[in-house]
């Protein structure tokens, strides 16, 4: 995993960007948020991965709600993942209790981190437009299949769920 103060970037080449961006940023709002974290049913042992991380509210939510949770984002859009990165030292340097340890912002192409997502995930928030979540539904049934796997999607249903 990255340490807090680098933003990794995948040392796999960027296919196209019509095929692998998945989503525009949009956006995650708080109430939207909370919901996406009782639902998810966070524990301080679960590892929540957001892909399509954007700015990381998601995560920095999540890991200020949980004590102990570990937090990764994925962002294929470099501005996006740096200002999740720039967020989370503000946050840091604001509160008392540092969430940083404890959050992962990779620079990635979320096709290229399969294994990873489906080896460390416990729990996957997406906000993805439907042609997105169809990309990545063979990962999400992956981390599903998984004792006490879950997933939440957030604006649009998994295709066949």
């Amino acid at each position: 995993a990255a340490s807090r103060d680098e933003v990794h970037e995948s040392n796999q080449s960027s296919p196209t960007p019509s095929k692998n961006r998945l989503a525009p940023f949009n956006p995650t709002s708080t109430s939207a948020q909370r919901v996406a974290i009782d639902l998810l049913n966070l524990t301080p042992s679960d590892t929540l991965y957001d892909l399509g991380c954007g700015d990381g509210r998601l995560l920095r939510t999540s890991a200020k709600s949980i004590p102990g949770l570990k937090c990764v984002g994925i962002e294929y859009d470099a501005k996006h993942a740096n200002r999740a990165k720039e967020a989370l030292e503000k946050d840091d340097d604001d509160d008392d209790e540092t969430i940083t340890d404890r959050i992962t912002i990779l620079h990635e192409d979320v096709m290229n981190a399969t294994s990873r997502i489906c080896n460390e995930a416990t729990a996957v928030f997406v906000y993805l437009v439907p042609s997105g979540l169809k990309a990545v539904t063979p990962i999400l049934e992956r981390v599903r299949q998984k004792p006490n796997g879950r997933v939440a999607s957030y604006m649009f249903a998994v295709p066949d769920w």
